[in-house]
């Protein structure tokens, strides 16, 4: 089933990604939406909205060449066309969000069990579960999980109190764990309306404050919407937030005078602070994954990094590291700047192309892989260079290549020219073989 609408009247990207978009089922049995929940992913290049498979989808997740889909009571397998391949029955569990773990644990929030359950992958089982709290069904109502590193968050409506009986107080709650010790427990965040979609962006903590009608970037309100805030992504240069159909009108109209009721996505610049908004055919948003071709792998495969194509800006590790390309090559922004690579098969060797290399003069480079520094070495002429280096060891899979100085430089000063900004390195291109 396809829609389409003019999304692109308001949308302006160099290379628009496409969004897939999980809809829970529309609980108003009397709702005209009423059939809508599903999986849809919307191309914001071709403005078109399709949907892909009825279901009543929640967390989405990837991995490999594959999706696991959440719905309430099962868990779906579904390869990079979005066919289903696997099933698994998860009776009576309301299942919400659903995070990977070191592509071998699925953590998924068991709502109605009160539980968040860990599953291993090869062969499909439950082994193992984390209690916030001994009660056996939803009184806490644990909704969304976001691991980052060896860290798992959670989301909840309420902490001490079941949460169907907090009225006009909110109690939300977001707590983190170490995946390798559940016994215990630090909130993060408390004093939150229906807290959804924990996440680590660019090492800030973000979260819909669902209630509050916003998104929250660790403790300020990022973006104030005026409907259900639920589902959340970001591309490097717009954050892409869930909008629902509001449930719960009649315990906000004493705070906010106009509450929206429709389903959409709003599409938000937080550098211009302008949004527009992408009404959905839908009822209910849950989950937000940026994605490249619907046709390609949900890994993007990339041994070879041109920065001046338009397209290198989803293998930057942070937008705001790096300014836009320019003719062949794109300046870093900032003093720390890095990509991130794939390689399927082992690669050992490291090539990096620079241009205009020592306007700074006898400028130290660190070069830093993985997170790990590997190299310090000098940029000492003026014309292109091209950097190598042997790593000890093989790496395969996600490589996060990264390159740190400790001077930047403006052309204002440096050239005499009206170019105030402030430069670090231009980079034509980073390879690993």
């Amino acid at each position: 089933m396809i829609f389409q609408q003019d999304i692109g009247r308001f949308y302006q990207h160099n290379n628009p990604p496409k969004l897939l978009i999980s809809c829970p089922e529309d609980r108003d049995i009397n709702s005209t939406f009423s059939g809508t929940e599903g999986l849809y992913v919307v191309d914001l290049g071709n403005k078109i909205i399709s949907k892909l498979l009825t279901a009543n989808c929640r967390g989405i997740v990837p991995y490999r060449e594959y999706y696991y889909l959440a719905t309430e009571k099962k868990i779906l397998k579904l390869d990079s066309q979005f066919k289903i391949v696997e099933e698994h029955l998860v009776p009576h569990s309301d299942l919400h969000g659903i995070r990977l773990y070191n592509n071998s644990l699925l953590y998924i929030a068991e709502t109605s069990n009160n539980s968040v359950g860990v599953y291993q992958l090869e062969p499909f089982q439950r082994i193992n579960e984390i209690k916030v709290s001994p009660y056996n069904f939803d009184f806490n109502h644990i909704n969304d999980l976001w691991i980052q590193d060896d860290s798992l968050y959670v989301s909840m409506f309420s902490l001490d109190v079941e949460w169907k009986k907090l009225e006009d107080t909110y109690d939300g709650i977001i707590i983190k764990y170490n995946i390798y010790d559940v016994t215990e427990f630090e909130i993060i965040r408390k004093g939150l309306k229906f807290p959804h979609t924990v996440k680590v962006i660019e090492d800030n903590l973000h979260f819909c404050d669902s209630l509050n009608l916003n998104l929250v970037r660790n403790n300020e309100t990022l973006a104030q919407f005026n409907g259900f805030t639920r589902g959340l992504a970001f591309d490097g240069f717009n954050y892409y937030i869930g909008q629902s159909s509001m449930r719960h009108v009649s315990r906000l109209i004493k705070k906010f005078n106009n509450v929206s009721i429709d389903c959409g996505i709003h599409i938000f610049n937080p550098y211009t602070c302008i949004s527009s908004f992408l009404l959905m055919p839908a009822k209910q948003i849950y989950e937000i994954i940026v994605i490249g071709d619907i046709e390609s792998s949900t890994k993007l495969k990339l041994t070879e990094l041109n920065l001046s194509d338009s397209s290198s800006f989803k293998y930057l590790d942070s937008a705001n590291n790096w300014y836009e390309p320019e003719s062949t090559f794109r300046w870093m922004a900032s003093k720390y700047a890095g990509v991130n690579l794939y390689a399927e098969t082992p690669i050992n060797s490291i090539v990096i192309d620079f241009t205009h290399c020592s306007l700074v003069s006898n400028l130290k480079v660190k070069l830093i892989v993985n997170k790990k520094a590997v190299a310090i070495f000098s940029l000492t002429s003026s014309n292109e260079q091209t950097y190598s280096h042997n790593l000890l060891e093989d790496l395969t899979g996600d490589i996060c290549i990264a390159l740190e100085i400790d001077e930047m430089w403006s052309p204002q000063h440096v050239l005499g020219n009206d170019d105030a900004r402030l430069l670090g390195l231009a980079v034509k291109k980073i390879c690993v073989y």
